[in-house]
């Protein structure tokens, strides 16, 4: 068994959305795993979480890697089948989440001021004094600078709201009425998805985008269905 280091969960769910991929991913993979809580980021291979350790103590980082590991050495078959269309698919709507709409979801986390109220003290409330005034700001202005360095903080409020509506739309038109992005098979796509798309519509953040998410039946079911099919029993039930 893989252990798969990753945040505290808040508001029920792993509020990473790359830790919440990379669990999802597994559970739709049957690969057995334990999950243990860190903030060790200087122990990850990347200084990112997640990262997992495997049984023979190596350790590996970055979702994306992970996932080509365990697909080549634990025989995972979830993407077998597909064709070179639904690969090149997969792999666009990939982008479009984790380089695109991942950013504006960081924005309306960390930099917005409505968000950050609510979380604040859902990700700091149980830090002891002094960290606890001093490393949220720390962090909050960290993601400042990276959102304005990568480009989408340079962008207005209601720009980014545009921006990520449209990036929801997108993949709501690739869903259609599938039960699932591909076909009617969970693939690793979906758990890229469910990675994103739970964080925005189920935290207690009213924000423009879980509003947006919200305004798209097909894309709720989507989420409550993966929900549902993966999520029933916590980790190490």
């Amino acid at each position: 068994m893989i252990t798969l280091y990753q945040f505290r969960d808040s508001w029920g769910l792993q509020p990473s959305p790359f830790c919440l991929k990379m669990a999802t991913w597994l559970r739709m993979a049957g690969v057995p795993y334990h999950p243990k809580a860190t903030v060790a980021l200087s122990k990850a291979p990347t200084g990112k979480l997640p990262y997992i350790e495997t049984e023979d103590g190596r350790t590996i980082g970055d979702s994306g890697i992970i996932v080509d590991h365990l697909t080549r050495t634990a025989g995972v078959t979830i993407d077998d089948g597909l064709s070179d269309e639904q690969k090149a698919v997969a792999t666009a709507l990939t982008r479009l989440l984790e380089d695109h709409l991942y950013f504006i979801g960081v924005y309306f986390r960390w930099v917005d001021d409505d968000s950050w109220a609510v979380v604040r003290p859902a990700f700091f409330g149980r830090m002891p004094q002094p960290l606890k005034s001093i490393v949220p700001g720390l962090l909050r202005r960290r993601a400042r600078r990276m959102l304005w360095a990568q480009g989408l903080g340079r962008h207005s409020r209601e720009q980014l709201v545009a921006m990520g509506t449209a990036d929801l739309q997108a993949i709501a038109t690739v869903l259609g009425d599938k039960p699932f992005l591909l076909d009617d098979n969970a693939r690793s796509v979906d758990a890229v998805a469910y990675g994103l798309l739970a964080n925005l519509a189920y935290p207690p953040v009213e924000s423009p985008m879980k509003h947006a998410l919200h305004r798209i039946p097909a894309l709720v079911a989507y989420c409550d269905r993966i929900r549902d099919r993966y999520w029933a029993e916590a980790p190490g039930d």
